[in-house]
């Protein structure tokens, strides 16, 4: 009987064979009893390949049996194959690295861009807020409100009560349809804009008619829709720059939340030098029948319009902001695009309004997206966080902002400072909270802590100043003393407030960064809204002003709870990874 040939199974030439690319494959020998257990094995590789999650298409291979009797032409080694590849031509070798580091080099010129253009917009929001509706705006208010026989204490607190009421409710509501469409970048420029072009606008206010007491109510009219129009514009553009923060690497996001704050505080204390040291010849007589303070108003926005042109140099929101991409691929820097489903019902509409079906599904995704949010907030772990972190930070923070509003008013109302003595009071206290940012900086640099540790032990010195504050105040001791508490709380204020955002933006889902930062203003602003509404019932029951310093010092103790909760559930998590 004929000795049995070997055989080799077939493969149809223009079938491409999947193979894992992170899988060696070593050479097989085929004996004429097994050629048909290769068939089954190399069916059974087949699929196992298949369901890699890796995998990449090439062409078909030759294979053959590895003996005596074979063809060492038909046969395919890849362990061979893969030697061959081994040995790299320098050249190529030259050129890979060359790639390398001009891949690095754009990378790097990314970052150094993106991160130009997020922290210019600290420039143009703190100008404005700050020297412009912070400094300005009051003295001209209170100029056209005595002038039309208006109280200027009852027209600021209806301007300022409106435009923290107007941001605390929409914003979150505007954050999940910006997130929705996917427009930060775009959101945050166009709102800075016409935040610009409002206060634009209260420049030329002065050229409004002030001939009868109905001109000049109108004039205190516009004046406050003014405001409160800038206000809520800036306070959502805010908004967007907080969202743009998380498209950093982590690494990175508490010191350019630092290096913003400094930027922004430092802006804040050069205006107000120019502001109190200027001549007051300069802008004086009324030029076109232009007060001082408009003019000024005038100087500082367009140095604004200045610096946003640098804003659009700012990331997009949606791709990530680092040195190295290949790294920071994961699920959670990964936008997934869902398709927009627009009802049927639109289709049938004029082509020319056939668009409102688009507006319609993302309104509505957008309000799906936020019940979402409220409806998952203990089961989805991330949702989770956010929410212990703002209750948190709805507590500890007003501490400092409160002291920061209210600074000048319990000096007046308790020392008797007058309007030279408070622009040098808040010269100080802007020296001290820019000294906080750069303290910040350098022990974020030296010393790697946990955000929330180091967040507690800044709560518990506000703590402990507020009652001190307290306690000397009560005791008549010298004002400097207490100035001096006041600094202190100052410094701790501005690094308290850049580790705050530096850490929620660390928490925020990728997919809901404004929704969030929108719920971060809102307590905010609930927290001003609260103290604010305290420190009336003071005044109303005639109580002592510096008590709200007590008060504030109960309010912050429910944040350590919270702190503590946050850190225990982010512990356990962990630990599941």
């Amino acid at each position: 009987m004929a000795a049995q040939q070997p055989t080799t199974p077939k493969l149809n030439s223009s079938t491409p064979l999947l193979i894992n690319s992170t899988t060696t494959t070593t050479t097989t020998t085929t004996t004429p009893s097994s050629s048909l257990s290769l068939a089954n094995n190399h069916h059974q590789q087949q699929s196992v390949v298949r369901s890699s999650f890796t995998t990449t298409l090439v062409p078909p291979l030759p294979i053959g049996s590895h003996h005596d009797g074979s063809n060492p032409k038909d046969f395919y080694d890849h362990h061979d194959s893969f030697s061959d590849l081994s040995e790299e031509d320098p050249n190529h070798h030259q050129g890979s690295l060359k790639n390398q580091r001009t891949s690095r080099a754009q990378n790097l010129f990314n970052v150094v861009k993106s991160s130009i253009g997020w922290l210019a917009f600290s420039i143009v929001f703190n100008v404005l807020n700050t020297i412009v509706y912070s400094a300005l705006y009051p003295k001209i208010l209170h100029n056209v409100s005595v002038n039309g026989g208006s109280d200027y204490s009852t027209a600021f607190s209806i301007t300022n009560t409106v435009t923290t009421l107007a941001s605390a409710l929409s914003l979150p509501i505007l954050g999940s349809l910006v997130d929705n469409m996917k427009i930060i970048r775009a959101s945050m420029m166009v709102t800075m804009y016409l935040g610009i072009i409002a206060t634009i606008g209260l420049f030329f206010t002065d050229k409004l008619p002030n001939a009868t007491s109905e001109d000049m109510t109108t004039h205190l009219a516009i004046c406050e829709v003014v405001y409160i129009l800038a206000m809520f514009f800036l306070r959502f553009s805010v908004m967007n720059n907080n969202a743009l923060l998380p498209s950093f690497d982590k690494k990175n996001m508490m010191i350019l939340s630092l290096s913003g704050n400094f930027i922004g505080f430092g802006v804040n204390l050069l205006g107000l030098l120019i502001l109190a040291f200027t001549p007051k010849t300069v802008f004086s007589g009324d030029i076109w029948e232009i007060t001082r303070e408009n003019w000024w108003v005038l100087v500082f926005t367009c140095f604004t319009i200045l610096v946003s042109f640098f804003v659009f140099l700012s990331p997009n929101g949606v791709d990530r902001v680092t040195l190295n991409p290949d790294t920071e691929l994961n699920s959670s820097s990964i936008i997934m695009k869902k398709e927009l489903e627009v009802p049927q019902i639109f289709n049938r509409l004029p082509k020319a309004l056939r668009g409102l079906g688009k507006i319609v599904t993302v309104v509505k995704n957008s309000f799906i997206a936020l019940s979402e949010t409220f409806e998952n907030w203990r089961t989805n772990t991330q949702y989770y966080h956010c929410w212990i972190f703002l209750l948190s930070y709805l507590f500890f923070s007003t501490a400092g902002t409160v002291v920061t509003i209210y600074l000048g008013p319990l000096f007046i109302d308790i020392y008797h400072f007058s309007l030279e003595q408070e622009v040098l009071l808040n010269l100080y206290f802007k020296v001290a909270m820019v000294g906080g940012v750069i303290g910040g900086v350098i022990f974020e640099r030296l010393f790697k802590f946990n955000d929330i540790y180091v967040l507690a032990a800044q709560n518990s010195l506000f703590g402990a100043l507020t009652l001190s504050i307290f306690i000397t105040i009560s005791l008549k001791v010298n004002r400097y003393a207490v100035l001096a508490q006041f600094l202190l709380v100052g410094f701790l204020y501005a690094w308290n407030a850049s580790v705050a955002r530096g850490l929620m933006s660390k928490l925020i889902p990728v997919n809901k960064k404004c929704e969030f930062m929108g719920f971060f203003s809102t307590f905010t602003y609930l927290g001003i809204s609260i103290t604010s509404g305290v420190y009336a019932l003071l005044s109303k029951f005639q109580l002592p002003s510096h008590t709200l310093l007590l008060i504030l010092f109960i309010w912050l103790i429910p944040a350590f709870l919270f702190l503590a909760i946050l850190k225990q559930s982010l512990d356990k998590h962990a630990d599941k990874k």
